[in-house]
């Protein structure tokens, strides 16, 4: 049901124009994050020679979207084209943007960013049209929502896709599936947009995670939460499903002990191909490896990346890619969304001769990316998350592979690693 934009490998593109695009109108969530610091943006397809404005209009939570009507807008209002800036016309109590359309124009991907001074988290923020939307009377399935000692809460939201108010029905499960009370009720506008804010504490649930929630309404609707927390970058999007929670399935797996990788002039890249199962989705791949640095090159140092061949940016689809600029003690992770450039940025204490753990997951069951670096001791230097954009994580023809390194260096900018030692490579993608 999450209608996801194909994103493809690259910092930058310039995107290519359909010649034929039909008017409609398109709803963007907008996450209730505690407000601050935050940067939306959208991706925009346009035919040749065609019309250059959307009307969008911003409709707040728990408001009304009767008479109103968005204002002419140009959409190549960013630094380059095809990307629409609409930061200036959503304020932070969430809701829902709408993008009343016409021939020719259509956006087809979202995104926040979400700013703590010099580091960074990102999410995607699906476009949705009538036909996104879970039909009136139908089930959504939410997971993972939770609380923290810290203060972060889930924020739980729906958006009414029909013309008239709607009346919904969330009901709260514990991570086995008992109920936490009884269900709660939200009248929502139409066309726009309710929230609880805290479900959990709402409910008077007391524990901090794993809560899982059944949602429906009697008008088409989009369910949505946010783990909005006074950390700026520990928001998290969570999005619905139209399936309950299922068990895991087959499990395919890669493990080399050892070192198996050591960069040098000359063989600087190692790609693995998956063993996945051809044509059969898989919900999450999860890798761990130690790694060992050298020395620092002057920019970026290329890590670890994820690909599957096919695509219009130099012929392949990034699932995401992790990069190193040690001597500026910057980690960047680049969620293969090029039109958008949604990168994940934390500060670091990595050390050249440092030897460290890495642990990453790619969930696309709940287009989450999680990223943990311990040292040697285990003693976590962080912990982070940002949201995924390609999510048919499958074989269709062409293997997913993970690879380490480059191949070369590129834009002057991304260096082969040379001389650092990747061990103990443990890999499992699960069903």
């Amino acid at each position: 049901m999450n209608k996801t934009a194909p994103s493809i490998l690259g910092l930058a593109l310039a995107l290519s124009a359909a010649s034929s695009l039909t008017a409609t109108t398109y709803y963007m969530p907008v996450p209730d994050t505690g407000g601050g610091n935050l940067v939306y943006q959208i991706q925009i397809q346009q035919s040749r020679g065609g019309p250059t404005h959307l009307s969008p209009v911003f409709i707040p939570t728990n408001t009304s979207a009767a008479g109103l009507a968005g204002t002419p807008t140009d959409v190549n209002n960013f630094f380059r084209p095809n990307v629409f800036d609409v930061s200036n016309l959503i304020d932070e109590r969430g809701g829902v943007l709408r993008l009343d359309g016409v021939d020719g124009i259509a956006p087809t991907d979202g995104s926040v960013l979400v700013n703590k001074g010099s580091e960074n988290t990102g999410w995607q923020l699906p476009i949705l049209t009538a036909g996104d939307f879970f039909a009136a009377g139908s089930n959504a399935y939410m997971t993972q929502l939770n609380r923290d000692a810290q203060g972060g809460v889930s924020n739980f939201q729906i958006i009414n896709g029909g013309s008239r108010t709607a009346s919904c029905s969330v009901q709260l499960q514990r991570p086995k599936g008992s109920p936490i009370g009884d269900p709660f009720l939200l009248s929502v506008p139409a066309g726009s947009s309710g929230e609880q804010t805290d479900i959990l504490g709402h409910a008077g649930y007391n524990g901090v995670g794993g809560i899982r929630a059944t949602v429906t309404c009697d008008q088409a609707f989009w369910p949505f939460a946010t783990f909005s927390s006074p950390n700026r970058v520990a928001v998290q999007i969570k999005y619905p499903s139209d399936k309950p929670p299922l068990p895991p399935g087959p499990t395919v797996r890669i493990d080399q002990r050892g070192r198996f990788f050591r960069p040098v002039d000359g063989n600087s890249v190692l790609e693995l191909s998956l063993p996945l199962v051809p044509n059969t989705s898989y919900r999450n791949v999860t890798i761990d490896y130690d790694l060992a640095i050298a020395q620092f090159d002057p920019v970026f140092d290329v890590l670890l990346g994820m690909y599957h061949t096919g695509g219009p940016r130099f012929n392949k689809t990034l699932y995401f890619g992790t990069f190193l600029r040690g001597l500026r003690q910057r980690y960047v992770v680049d969620m293969g969304q090029p039109v958008l450039e949604v990168d994940l940025k934390r500060n670091t204490s990595m050390q050249q001769t440092g030897q460290y753990h890495i642990h990453v997951v790619f969930d696309t069951e709940h287009h989450w990316f999680d990223n943990t670096i311990s040292d040697n001791r285990g003693n976590v230097l962080f912990d982070y998350q940002g949201g995924t954009f390609n999510n048919d994580l499958a074989d269709r023809g062409h293997p997913v592979n993970i690879v380490f390194g480059a191949g070369g260096v590129a834009d002057n900018a991304y260096f082969p690693p040379l001389g650092w030692a990747f061990s103990n490579l443990h890999v499992v993608a699960g069903q």
